[in-house]
């Protein structure tokens, strides 16, 4: 009992009521009723609301309200049903009125209840399922309940066969099958079943099957459960005649086709299936045919089987080989599935159709060896192979081209072969790559450079085919990749030793030519003063006057300093040929120009009324320097002094880079030359303009001096014009001294 004050708070409770409601009373005292417990409604589990519960509608109305029953959840015990009454009073001489609140706990028979409803509610949930009649019936026969959502497949109304003897209500000879099987289950407390057909023109043509089942050991009735099988029947009948169809295609069709019975423990297989197995019957054992798969392939083929008679009825494809009679296996193409199930789900029929794929196979075998040999001569080739897609993607590297470019597979195979090649060599490449796409060329090979990994560039030859998919489009192009970077290393050392032996041989025939100049220089310019002093010593031993004694010795002193003189420029240029250490150092043409400009002007010559103008795009070269500092001297100084009078003397020198060649080009607006007649002879031991009667070596210096290092010096002139020498150089000549 709880007894509430006209303010709804709690001013008694006894030890029951804090037990039910799982309250302690010291906590509830001068407390409010709605705040300490949460009821909620049987119905639909919802809670209370303050106005619907029955002691806050006698504080507010007066009225007593009975046996009011409500759900109460205590932490995680179960669900407690309670009975609760409230009663209003008011004492004698007292205007304040108090609720007297009764609870009882009725969970067990509310529990009771609930559990009746449910398990009402699934029976007719089952009952409205099902397409079958159920009676229960008793020992004797008699016809307890039935139960059925097809009223129109009974023979009799529901309620006209109740408490009827099952027995009595059909023909004798069906009663009798009845009463024996109903009895047989009752006797063996088994389950128990027979087919029978309607007796009844009503549902004439109509095939029932009748089961029996004990409800419970300790329950003494039956239940019968009657259901429809006509569809079943006539689809077994027409599966029988499909059977006898089935066994003609079987043995003359020419699929390779196999039929299991599982009943009947046979397999048929086609005539044609027999022919291709050499065996002479069409009915054999599934033993007969496991015997005859390749032990590689019967884990394949057990699987299958299994799957299928475990009722799996998927269709199952597999390709397993079976052994002919003379030892060689035929590959079969074998689709498998589940046609017919027996009456509890089993499967009792496989049909099995093959095709034979030997000719395939074998084409694939031969495919499989193609490939593999594709695969041994493309991954251990001594030549870098790739497969490279149409976007210059690589697809496939073999060791030998990783091994090449210094990448392993898994980064070379997520570069392009652009990202790899030399900026000067794209182009080419691409230019050869259009053409295989076009078909204009069947393949391409060239010289390029690829970026090894180690961040230098090497050169490799490549050789590119292109493979055409199905419809004759690039699929992917096939590269061959040798790394030629020694055998380059070696041209251009073999390159560079044919350049020196080139410049030895030119070396020598300079020398050769020099020294047959020489010889003539000693036999032409030695031989005729010489040969002055002879006759002039001759004439004055047979001289006996003074005077002409004395015009004799003038003679004589004359040709005694012309073969000095001679001598001297000999001497000049034996020392030129002497020099055996060469030096070479970069010399610019500017410093050059300066110092003869010094040097001449030292000799008396007045640059005041000279101009000079350059024009040095090249600013200087490696050379000996006192080669390049006599060339320059002789051929400012031989402008110098060939001057054409009442003409302001201009010299142009100019230099500059054209392909593998260095020009360097002295250019004035003097006398200039007869090259008719002293072309042949200008760079000879002699002068062609005699200055003082002395012959001078500059220009035969010069030529020396260029020639020395593979140069060449050229002259262009027209008297009264002017003159313009040209020196070449190979560059490549030019990179250390020549001995």
């Amino acid at each position: 009992m709880v007894l509430l004050n006209q303010e709804g708070q709690v001013v008694f409770i006894n030890p029951a009521a804090t037990s039910l409601l799982g309250l302690k009373a010291a906590a509830v005292i001068g407390k409010k009723m709605d705040g300490l417990v949460a009821f909620h409604h049987p119905k639909d589990g919802g809670i209370y609301e303050l106005t619907e519960l029955p002691y806050a509608k006698t504080l507010v109305t007066g009225a007593n309200f009975k046996d009011v029953t409500m759900g109460l959840k205590i932490g995680q015990n179960p669900e407690r049903w309670l009975s609760v009454s409230s009663d209003l009073l008011l004492k004698e001489n007292e205007e304040i009125p108090q609720v007297l609140i009764t609870i009882t706990d009725v969970t067990a028979h509310v529990q009771g209840v609930l559990n009746s409803q449910t398990r009402e509610k699934h029976l007719h949930s089952v009952i409205s399922a099902m397409d079958d009649i159920l009676f229960e019936i008793a020992p004797s026969g008699k016809i307890l309940n039935g139960w059925t959502n097809l009223p129109e497949k009974l023979f009799f109304p529901l309620e006209q066969m109740t408490e009827k003897s099952v027995y009595g209500l059909f023909p004798e000879d069906l009663a009798d099958q009845f009463r024996s099987t109903i009895q047989k289950s009752f006797r063996t407390n088994t389950t128990c079943e027979m087919e029978y057909q309607a007796p009844f023109t009503s549902h004439e043509g109509t095939w029932y099957k009748l089961k029996t089942r004990p409800i419970s050991a300790s329950h003494e009735n039956l239940l019968v459960n009657i259901s429809d099988i006509t569809e079943a029947k006539r689809a077994k009948e027409q599966l029988k005649a499909m059977d006898i169809r089935w066994k003609f295609v079987l043995e003359n069709a020419d699929l390779l086709l196999c039929d299991w019975d599982l009943t009947k423990h046979s397999v048929s297989i086609s005539g044609s299936l027999a022919k291709q197995l050499d065996l002479h019957t069409t009915e054999i054992t599934i033993d007969q045919i496991k015997n005859r798969i390749h032990p590689d392939d019967l884990d394949t083929f057990n699987y299958v089987l299994t799957k299928c008679l475990n009722g799996d009825d998927k269709l199952y494809t597999q390709d397993y080989r079976i052994q002919r009679s003379d030892g060689s296996y035929t590959w079969l193409h074998a689709k498998s599935v589940v046609t017919g199930y027996e009456s509890d789900g089993k499967p009792d029929r496989i049909l099995c159709i093959g095709s034979d794929m030997t000719g395939w196979m074998n084409i694939l075998e031969e495919v499989r060896i193609s490939e593999e040999k594709f695969n041994q001569a493309f991954q251990y080739s001594g030549i870098g192979k790739a497969l490279v897609d149409i976007h210059g993607r690589f697809m496939n590297v073999n060791q030998t081209l990783c091994k090449i470019l210094g990448y392993p597979s898994e980064i070379l195979e997520n570069l392009t072969f652009q990202q790899i090649t030399h900026p000067d060599d794209i182009s080419t490449d691409l230019t050869y790559l259009a053409e295989l796409v076009k078909g204009n060329i069947d393949s391409y090979n060239m010289e390029k450079r690829y970026l090894h990994k180690q961040g230098h560039f090497i050169w490799c030859s490549l050789t590119v085919s292109m493979v055409q998919n199905a419809d004759k489009q690039p699929a992917f192009f096939v590269s061959q990749i040798e790394d030629i970077s020694q055998i380059k290393r070696q041209l251009e050392i073999l390159e560079h030793q044919t350049s020196e032996l080139d410049l030895a041989n030119n070396r020598l025939e300079n020398n050769l030519r020099q020294l047959e100049e020489f010889d003539q220089i000693v036999a032409h310019n030695l031989k005729g003063p010489a040969s002055n002093i002879a006759m002039l010593l001759q004439q004055m031993e047979n001289c006996e006057d003074t005077e002409e004694k004395e015009q004799y010795l003038q003679y004589l002193s004359q040709s005694s300093d012309h073969l000095l003189q001679i001598l001297q420029d000999l001497t000049q240029v034996l020392d030129v040929r002497k020099a055996t250490v060469l030096e070479f150092e970069l010399c610019y043409f500017k410093d050059i120009l300066q110092d003869i400009i010094g040097s001449l002007s030292n000799k008396g010559y007045d640059f005041d009324k000279v101009k000079i103008s350059t024009d040095f795009q090249l600013t200087g070269i490696q050379y000996v320097k006192t080669y390049l500092q006599s060339i320059f001297y002789n051929l400012v100084s031989n402008s110098l002094k060939y001057i054409r009078p009442q003409v302001d003397c201009q010299i142009h020198l100019q230099a500059y880079e054209c392909g593998s060649y260095i020009k360097l080009i002295f250019r004035d607006n003097g006398k200039g030359i007869d090259m008719t007649k002293e072309g042949l002879h200008l760079f000879k031991f002699k002068t062609t303009f005699k200055q003082n009667d002395r012959p001078g070596v500059g220009l035969f210096l010069t030529r020396y001096q260029i020639e020395k290092f593979g140069g060449n010096i050229v002259v262009e002139s027209q008297l009264g014009e002017g003159t313009v020498f040209t020196i070449v150089f190979e560059k490549n000549k030019l990179h250390k001294p020549q001995a």
